[in-house]
């Protein structure tokens, strides 16, 4: 077991050199060999320590060690010459509405799209309920940001609405009349 933590924890350490040395050259081969010795040192730290304990490992002690990395490339830029003002505070109707209008779609509407799309992919896949359950909780915040994106992205929301709505109808006529797997 420890022999199996000493190699996952080089291969941490090898993935973040290949990383580094991938963004410092710019090279393709480094980038995908970091991403194989990640790939490969999850795995490991998935062996020695279970695969609850393995992935936060695997996961986190990259995010972890890949300070000391970006400390040494920090470079201080000097504030810029020309300060932007910033805009006034608008308090008028058509703004606030607007706003009000963008809050309400954005947590409520795409939320319930995200949760009914979500439990609709999630039940119909062949896992137990649990697996169904962690599916659907993985796909819920993806989904919802997403949508989020697709939102604010697009110029017309009305039409952006009317997809949201389409999409909680069709999920909602799948879950009531379709059956689970």
């Amino acid at each position: 077991m420890i022999m199996t933590v000493c190699i996952a924890l080089a291969g941490t350490l090898l993935s973040l050199g290949l990383f580094y040395q991938s963004w410092k050259v710019q090279s393709l081969g480094f980038l995908w060999g970091g991403v194989g010795a990640f790939l490969v040192s999850v795995c490991l730290w998935s062996v020695s320590q279970g695969w609850e304990f393995g992935v936060v490992y695997g996961l986190c002690i990259p995010g972890v060690l890949v300070w000391p990395f970006i400390l040494q490339n920090q470079v201080l830029l000097r504030g810029p010459n020309q300060m932007p003002t910033p805009r006034p505070v608008d308090f008028s109707r058509q703004r606030v509405l607007s706003h009000l209008g963008h809050y309400g779609v954005s947590l409520v509407l795409l939320m319930i799209t995200s949760v009914l799309l979500s439990l609709t992919v999630s039940l119909r896949l062949p896992f137990t309920i649990q697996g169904q359950l962690a599916t659907c909780i993985i796909l819920i915040p993806l989904v919802w940001g997403g949508l989020l994106y697709h939102y604010f992205a697009v110029k017309s929301k009305p039409k952006a609405v009317a997809l949201n709505l389409v999409v909680i109808a069709v999920c909602a006529l799948c879950l009531l009349f379709l059956p689970a797997f």
